[in-house]
């Protein structure tokens, strides 16, 4: 979070306080790429955080390449699809495989396929909608 901190002053703040500071962190999970994706999306198109939140999870939105991406891998292995769509609806990871595996590719957060769960919201709202 305090890199994230960090970040946002370089880009001139566009994220206005700890709060909204907060907010993005838990969007993005703290994942660097997404970070600066979403930090540039705000300043080039002078989008304050609701907007950018409103579009993050779309296909044409700033993050859409990487959520397609990601998509793309998971449509490649229905096990790893079955379980992210259990995960989405409150299951526990079938799998301690799934739940490493989905964990080290940045999908997942947990210490355990019992608490696993998604990395961020981004994550969570896009893959909820493209695999259910």
């Amino acid at each position: 979070l305090a890199q994230v901190g960090e970040l946002n002053a370089r880009y001139g703040a566009p994220l206005r306080d700890e709060a909204e500071l907060a907010r993005f962190f838990q969007l993005v999970g703290g994942h660097p790429y997404l970070v600066r994706c979403g930090l540039q999306e705000m300043v080039t198109h002078a989008r304050g955080l609701a907007d950018l939140e409103s579009i993050a999870d779309r296909e044409d939105g700033p993050f859409g390449d990487h959520l397609r991406r990601i998509a793309a891998s998971l449509e490649q292995d229905p096990e790893l699809a079955a379980a992210v769509r259990g995960i989405l609806q409150g299951t526990p990871c079938p799998t301690q495989e799934s739940f490493y595996r989905l964990r080290s590719a940045g999908l997942l957060a947990g210490e355990s396929a019992r608490d696993a769960g998604p990395r961020c919201r981004l994550y969570a709202a896009y893959l909820g909608k493209r695999l259910s």
